[in-house]
């Protein structure tokens, strides 16, 4: 009495970025991408650099804590203290890109954003190093990088669940 069910099910890895923690339940989509997450459906991640964007958030750092965290920067302490220049040219250990952040970001070196930009950069190159399928954010200019990172989506939560529910 064997099944004639074979088809074999892909689960997607998605990884969240720090503005699409649905802390207060206020985003209709990550709703629904994390209803499919509980349900095994999808796979909702954090990277190892996400904490240090909820520092002074308990809110956001207590709903994120739920994802499994993935990657390991080489260069994640580097951005605990205020001398981060390293950060800029670096990357993921095994990542061969290193100048993933000037493709994204080619004039924003130094000023407001900067640190923060180099975490968005990290958390895209734990995403590639880990083979996600997804980066979901609400940021125009990561969104508009994706270009530079073949083989990883860079999209709202929204577009994502509207592809995923096609």
């Amino acid at each position: 009495m064997g099944s004639s069910f074979s088809k074999k099910m892909y689960i997607y890895k998605i990884v969240i970025d720090a503005n699409c923690i649905n802390s207060l339940g206020r985003i209709e989509a990550m709703n629904q991408l994390e209803a499919y997450h509980d349900a095994g459906i999808i796979e909702l991640l954090r990277t190892s650099t996400l904490h240090k964007e909820f520092s002074k958030a308990t809110t956001q750092k207590d709903k994120a804590i739920k994802y499994q965290t993935i990657g390991a920067s080489s260069y994640h302490q580097s951005l605990d203290d205020e001398n981060f220049p390293e950060a800029m040219g670096g990357g993921v250990l095994g990542h061969e890109d290193h100048g993933l952040f000037k493709k994204f970001f080619p004039n924003k070196q130094t000023g407001k954003g900067h640190k923060n930009s180099i975490r968005d950069i990290l958390h895209i190159q734990q995403a590639m190093l880990n083979h996600c399928d997804y980066f979901i954010t609400e940021e125009k200019a990561l969104r508009r990088g994706s270009q530079h990172v073949p083989g990883l989506i860079i999209t709202t939560p929204e577009e994502c669940l509207e592809t995923l529910e096609k």
